[in-house]
């Protein structure tokens, strides 16, 4: 067999079994119960601070704000507003929540929202999470909508106690209220 047929062969081999069509392999995923949790996710908040969560949620549960589109930040200002966060005890954060390949532009998205939010009270707790959407909504219990906007009370440790969608309203402010007083 000539050498460059030999190659071309190897070449062909490579290619379908890296598209799975050469080897077809059963396997079996064995997938233990999961407990809803917040991932484990990094950020910095608008003003530069730099987070990890769950860790820097603190020691009493906190208000998570967080949306994937530009269209529902007004929902989650609405929150701020109608809970009057910035005059608040609550622990809170707002976090976008924005897909993986975006974060090549982060610098640029991150610069826009700085200049949509002209309290530097606010952009300290805006933290933009880059990450998987749906693997994001998915770890919480959420089903993913990507219009969604949300509410979420988590616990310390990151484990959620619930959540409400849309903007604020009384109705669903004494419900974020009483989880935020949950033990």
């Amino acid at each position: 067999m000539n050498k460059s047929l030999l190659i071309l062969l190897l070449f062909l081999i490579a290619f379908l079994a890296a598209t799975g069509i050469y080897l077809k392999m059963k396997t079996v995923q064995i997938e233990a119960p999961t407990v809803a949790h917040f991932p484990t996710v990094s950020g910095e908040s608008l003003n530069g601070q730099k987070y990890t969560f769950p860790a820097d949620f603190g020691s009493r549960n906190v208000l998570i704000l967080f949306a994937y589109e530009e269209d529902q930040a007004e929902q989650l200002r609405s929150w701020v507003k109608g809970l009057d966060l910035l005059n608040s005890e609550i622990a809170w954060f707002e976090t976008p929540v924005v897909s993986t390949p975006l974060k090549l532009g982060s610098f640029i998205i991150d610069r826009g929202m700085r200049n949509g939010i002209p309290d530097p009270r606010i952009r300290d707790r805006v933290v933009t999470l880059y990450t998987n959407q749906e693997n994001f909504s998915k770890s919480l219990g959420i089903p993913f909508d990507p219009k969604g906007a949300y509410a979420l009370v988590l616990k310390p440790s990151g484990h959620p106690i619930g959540y409400v969608s849309g903007e604020f309203d009384q109705e669903k402010a004494k419900t974020i209220t009483e989880m935020l007083n949950h033990p």
